[in-house]
């Protein structure tokens, strides 16, 4: 990678780098195991090998993330190599049990420009065009300049739990973390242990909307002397 980049800031070539995570991947070693889940991994990386050209370079990223370097390639030419690929890989059929199923990705595209040349700043901006996919549904591209626009359209919501009790905390929060975010909202979930801390953290920003739940009994301040304040 690099290299690459190397190549782009003496030469002008253009580089663009993917990252790749197989859709709901959990739910399929879930339902059919893993040795199946191998075998939709191997599938991924055998359409890969067959739609790439030769100077592109796969490589597996960690768990169900794949990173693919495009030398010489736009951000526009990546998006439509790696549609193709998302389309392609839409359409395979995998089967278990009896059962056939598909398997999606979400992807995040960057092209190296003078604000980003270094490995790790350039699979930052890829991977935070990967969140906004899995955020606006998945099973889609999003290239990391269209992040900023994405987001601002989005209304933030913060989810605050305030309970002293750790295992209803964590239930608790843990269940609005699996919430499904849309084209309209982006959720982010907080949890204290006490109004205090709550109260005294940096928990407000006024571009946001807010639920916030807590408990009638709590440590030193009572829930509704909280609401109060």
């Amino acid at each position: 990678m690099k290299l690459f980049i190397k190549h782009h800031q003496q030469n002008k070539e253009h580089f663009s780098i993917a990252i790749i995570d197989l859709d709901y991947f959990k739910k399929v070693n879930d339902t059919y195991g893993h040795l199946v889940g191998d075998e939709v991994l191997k599938g991924f990386a055998s359409l890969v090998k067959e739609l790439k050209g030769a100077e592109e370079i796969a490589c597996r990223y960690g768990g169900e993330e794949f990173v693919i370097l495009m030398p010489r390639t736009t951000k526009k030419e990546a998006f439509i190599f790696i549609e193709k690929l998302r389309t392609s890989m839409e359409k395979k059929t995998f089967t278990a049990n009896g059962t056939s199923f598909h398997v999606t990705f979400s992807s995040g595209i960057a092209e190296a420009t003078s604000t980003n040349l270094h490995p790790k700043k350039m699979l930052e901006e890829a991977d935070q065009a990967l969140y906004t996919a899995k955020q606006l549904g998945r099973n889609q591209t999003i290239i990391f300049d269209n992040v900023a626009a994405v987001e601002k359209r989005k209304v933030k919501i913060k989810i605050v739990v305030i309970d002293d009790v750790y295992i209803i905390r964590d239930l608790i929060t843990n269940h609005f973390k699996h919430l499904e975010e849309n084209d309209d909202y982006r959720i982010e979930t907080l949890s204290f242990p006490d109004g205090i801390s709550f109260l005294e953290s940096n928990w407000y920003d006024p571009a946001c909307k807010y639920i916030i739940l807590l408990d009638w009994i709590l440590p030193q301040m009572d829930g509704i002397e909280v609401l109060s304040r």
